[in-house]
C-alpha cells in the first residue's frame, strides 16, 4: 500500500516540476516552494526576454506570479534584476530585483536584466 502511495504521489510531482524547460537558464524554486521559475544565464532586454521564455514553453512572469501576494516570495539569492510581465497601458516594463524584491519600472530596450520565467 506504501509503495502504491508513493508512486502516485510521484506521478503528481514530477510532471511540475522534474521536466520543466530551461534551455540555457536555471531552475529555480521559489520561497513559496509552490512553482518552479527559469531564470536566464544572460541578461537582455525585455523583448528577447519574453521570446526566451516562449522559446522554452513558458511566458514572462507576472507580477502576481513572481511575487504571489508579496514580494518577499522571490528573495532566492540571484543578485540580479529579472524581467516580469509588462502591465498594460505603461511605457516602461517592470523589473524584480531578485535579492531585496524591489519592483522597479525600466526602459524596455535597458539589456541588463535577466528574464523570469513562469
Amino acid at each position: 500500500m506504501k509503495k502504491r502511495l508513493l508512486i502516485l504521489a510521484l506521478l503528481l510531482v514530477l510532471p511540475n516540476m522534474a521536466f520543466a524547460k530551461c534551455d540555457g537558464g536555471k531552475i529555480i524554486i521559489g520561497n513559496n516552494n509552490k512553482h518552479n521559475y527559469c531564470i536566464s544565464k544572460k541578461t537582455m532586454n525585455w523583448w528577447s526576454a519574453v521570446a526566451w521564455c516562449e522559446a522554452n514553453d513558458r511566458h514572462l512572469a507576472t507580477k502576481d506570479e513572481a511575487c504571489n501576494g508579496g514580494c518577499s516570495n522571490m528573495n532566492v539569492g540571484v543578485n540580479k534584476g529579472a524581467w516580469i510581465a509588462k502591465t498594460s497601458g505603461t511605457d516602461g516594463a517592470s523589473r524584480i530585483h531578485l535579492m531585496t524584491d524591489h519592483l522597479v519600472t525600466s526602459k524596455l530596450t535597458y539589456s541588463g536584466n535577466v528574464a523570469l520565467c513562469y
